[in-house]
């Protein structure tokens, strides 16, 4: 029972700081690709500048969120969908077939 208590605690730890790392890796894979849509001109100026504010934004929300240490299910369920706009707005504006000149 007392080993029980140590890997049991252990392995939470790991679960946790697998979740918050998982974030932080989408959070870079997006501004990677909003880089490499400016890169081959497939997103303009104020595309970018749009992008860019609603990434920012969901950060915002994120450290907002996590202020009281805790983020409910409902601060999750809402940034997860302020996540995949945001996501789905990069695939749209990369691919309507403006470009920058």
């Amino acid at each position: 029972m007392k080993t029980l208590k140590p890997i049991a605690t252990l392995a939470l730890a790991l679960v946790i700081f697998s979740a918050a790392q998982a974030q932080v890796f989408n959070a870079h894979n997006d501004k990677q690709k909003i880089k490499q849509g400016v890169r081959s001109g497939e997103l303009t100026h104020k595309e970018t500048v749009t992008l860019l504010k609603k990434e920012n934004e969901i950060k915002k929300d994120r450290r907002l969120a996590n202020a009281d240490g805790v983020i409910t299910c409902k601060e999750r369920k809402e940034i997860k969908k302020d996540k995949l706009s945001a996501d789905y707005a990069i695939y749209r504006k990369k691919h309507n077939g403006l470009v920058r000149n």
